[in-house]
């Protein structure tokens, strides 16, 4: 699914668009069309901690070495008791052709 698929899905669900990147990828891929938008950082991953303190829960599903580091920013902002419906990791072996 692309940004701008997810974006659109979003708005036909009534929730709002939001972008929360780096300065990278808004000149590698653009920024898509969405209601808030959140330029932190000039390289990929400076968005992590905002990102994080931004969100009030996570879903991982596979994902590379910036999203475990999110994941393990996310896990130091709560307790381990919220942790259960806050987070939610799955790994995954096949990701497509």
């Amino acid at each position: 699914m692309s940004g701008e698929e997810a974006a659109t899905g979003a708005s036909e669900h009534s929730y709002r668009p939001q972008s929360l990147t780096s300065q990278a990828l808004r000149v590698r891929a653009g920024v898509f069309a969405c209601d808030k938008k959140i330029i932190v950082g000039e390289r990929f991953g400076d968005e992590s901690e905002a990102f994080v303190a931004y969100i009030d829960g996570m879903i991982r599903i596979g994902g590379g070495p910036q999203s475990r580091r999110e994941v393990e920013l996310f896990k130091a902002l709560h307790p381990a008791p919220e942790l259960s419906r806050r987070l939610l990791e799955e790994e995954v072996d096949w990701y497509g052709k």
